[in-house]
């Protein structure tokens, strides 16, 4: 829950939610994905699954490209831990979605660096993604090395990324534009204290 409230402050401090919408955010990590349902107000409903694409690629990417057989092996892991997340999204439909992880900002530098890196988000559009991750995620690994803005270190786990943040926003169908955020669990950190900071008396 702690871990939750930071996230919730630090995604929000990038792109404040509007009065009256519900969000899903969500923090892509290498073992856990912390999962919240908030609006302007409050967090609504949180969990975290050891569901983290350190742990994707581990468990279930072998080859390259990544078979047929693999996203399949994928999927069906994610349908049997994530099923508490559908069920808190019939509670608490959302209009918003917002992924904070280390593949969507890998993507969004490769599709606009100079864009990403102004702002402490980036709008993207589904169908934007849609076509990247169509075309990266069955691409050679070599293939996704040519992409200008890929990091070496990060090529591995690129694609079970690309293949969790499918199944995310398959979960929450939604029409607006992904809201990728740059901020998360340290920038609610570092919110917290500047403000127990400010409040402290002298």
């Amino acid at each position: 829950k702690r871990e939750a409230e930071l996230i919730y402050k630090g995604m929000g401090a990038a792109y404040p939610i509007e009065t009256g919408k519900k969000r899903l955010m969500v923090d892509v990590g290498g073992g856990s994905v912390e999962f919240i349902i908030a609006n302007h107000e409050k967090m609504l409903w949180s969990e975290s699954f050891p569901v983290g694409v350190a742990i994707l690629k581990k468990s279930f990417h072998h080859s390259n490209p990544i078979t047929t057989s693999e996203i399949s092996k994928i999927q069906g892991f994610l349908d049997s831990r994530l099923k508490p997340v559908i069920n808190a999204l019939k509670h608490y439909p959302v209009e918003e979605v917002s992924i904070a992880s280390g593949t969507m900002d890998v993507l969004c530098s490769i599709i606009n660096s100079a864009l990403f890196q102004s702002y402490p988000y980036f709008l993207l559009a589904r169908s934007m993604f849609g076509m990247y991750s169509d075309k990266m995620i069955p691409s050679p690994l070599t293939q996704l090395k040519d992409y200008a803005g890929m990091p070496t270190e990060k090529v591995d786990m690129f694609q079970v990324g690309l293949i969790l943040e499918q199944y995310i926003l398959e979960m929450a169908p939604v029409q607006t534009d992904i809201i990728v955020s740059r901020y998360s669990m340290k920038r609610g950190a570092l919110m917290e204290m500047a403000f127990e900071k400010v409040n402290t008396p002298n």
